[in-house]
């Protein structure tokens, strides 16, 4: 799968049912030797900066 494809693909959290965000919005981690995606980091930001930070997720 190229990346233009990936990036549009959104993020949703299997366990809540809830839509965690879309994969061109997050944070990757890359090997720079192979170039393959090694996780995914998807900020876990509040609303208009409004409240609390939550710790990022991140899905190997």
């Amino acid at each position: 799968m190229r990346l233009s494809e990936f990036s549009g693909k959104e993020i949703v959290d299997i366990d809540y049912g809830e839509k965690r965000g879309v994969v061109a919005q997050s944070d990757m981690e890359i090997n720079p030797i192979t170039g393959e995606i090694t996780a995914i980091v998807v900020s876990n930001n509040s609303l208009f900066g409004i409240g609390k930070k939550k710790a990022d997720i991140i899905i190997p």
